[in-house]
């Protein structure tokens, strides 16, 4: 599972050996040290919305999330939504 993130959207995926996985999109905003998730949808899909049930692979439990950035760095970045902490390393 990894997290892509690009300028102000990320896509949630799995990595997949072959073929063209589906993955998930979502917009987000950062402001000072909280990271805002919303709007996800599905890629590929006909119309591109999800059901939230998929989104719980990643951690993901609701169509807002707001994550408290702990770390931020070249290599590393450490976020906390309640009792979830996420660490993610550049690669």
């Amino acid at each position: 599972i990894y997290y892509s993130f690009q300028r102000h959207l990320v896509m949630l995926g799995e990595h997949y050996p072959e073929g063209v996985p589906s993955y998930y999109m979502a917009e987000f905003d950062k402001v000072d040290n909280t990271l805002t998730m919303t709007k996800f949808y599905k890629y590929p899909g006909r119309d591109g919305v999800c059901n939230m049930e998929e989104l719980e692979k990643y951690y993901i439990f609701s169509e807002k999330v707001d994550f408290i950035i702990e770390t931020l760095s070249e290599d590393v970045l450490v976020m906390r939504n309640g009792d979830m902490v996420y660490k993610f390393k550049k690669w």
